[in-house]
């Protein structure tokens, strides 16, 4: 017997998980500087996208830990419990990085 194939929404949920906060983290440092020069502001919209990412992986490990989706493999567990960590991980190093661009005296409106 074949496993049975994921929907694509919910392959396309799981890679959002595994590999959204590490993008958020990425645009963070790759885009953000450049936005703090221009802007001054802490890079909330990359933390919204890590916290999701985070929200996506733990309600799909906890839809597949309770048996509502079919995961014969394990590979959706694993991508969802790896996502949801790795996404609170991001978030907490984006949520630092901002906290240092906070307490710096560098934004003042000149």
């Amino acid at each position: 017997m074949s496993p049975r194939r994921l929907s694509a929404r919910t392959e396309l949920l799981a890679w959002f998980a595994l590999l959204g906060g590490a993008a958020a983290w990425t645009f963070h440092l790759v885009v953000g500087y450049g936005l703090e020069e221009v802007a001054c502001s802490p890079g909330t919209a990359a933390g919204a996208v890590a916290l999701a990412s985070g929200l996506a992986g733990l309600a799909l490990h906890r839809s597949v830990s309770r048996g509502r989706r079919d995961d014969p493999r394990g590979r959706l567990a694993f991508m969802a419990g790896a996502g949801a960590l790795a996404g609170f991980v991001f978030l907490l190093i984006i949520l630092l990085g901002g906290l240092q661009i906070a307490r710096l005296d560098s934004c003042v409106p000149s």
